[in-house]
């Protein structure tokens, strides 16, 4: 019988033992010690692949801080405070939102930058949240650089507040 070390207190036991049976350590990987976190952690990085045209979309209109934007808005329908729509970005079934402005510019270099750690981050430390595609909204205040913070009117976050571009707000 093949035997290894356990890695834990150096006892000698079978190769293929998924538990030490001197100290009783749990030898499996990570992996499949924590199923539920790695499919947690899949079903993230999904949603942030998923929101990749979205993101690229967010990075070229918000860019840096200094950069200009330009956008063609369509005329007399411009989402401005006060203004009811529906948030949508074309070909995607949800939209990402961030809670503060700072988020949004940061969204947006992390984006630019393909970081998808960064984008990680963002979500999962509540700083961004993803809503569904035709979601109602209300514009509440403009943010910089055609950034709109807007009021979710209705679905999972009704009566939360976010920030996103304005391209992606259809105004009635």
């Amino acid at each position: 019988m093949e035997t290894k070390k356990c890695k834990h207190c150096q006892t000698d036991i079978p190769k293929k033992a998924k538990k030490c049976p001197n100290c009783q350590s749990d030898l499996r990987s990570w992996f499949n010690r924590h199923p539920f976190l790695v499919i947690l952690l899949a079903l993230i990085l999904l949603f942030i692949f998923s929101v990749g045209k979205s993101a690229n979309k967010v990075a070229e209109n918000v860019g840096g801080v200094n950069e200009p934007v330009t956008t063609t808005p369509t005329p007399n329908k411009l989402p401005n405070i006060g203004s009811e729509g529906t948030v949508s970005v074309e070909g995607q079934d949800q939209v990402l939102l961030t809670r503060t402005e700072e988020a949004q510019k940061t969204f947006a270099k992390a984006a630019l930058a393909k970081d998808t750690a960064g984008l990680t981050e963002l979500v999962l430390g509540g700083d961004a949240f993803f809503v569904k595609s035709e979601t109602k909204v209300l514009v509440i205040d403009r943010g910089s650089l055609g950034v709109r913070k807007v009021r979710i009117l209705d679905g999972d976050f009704a009566g939360e507040t976010g920030y996103l571009p304005m391209e992606y707000i259809k105004v009635r």
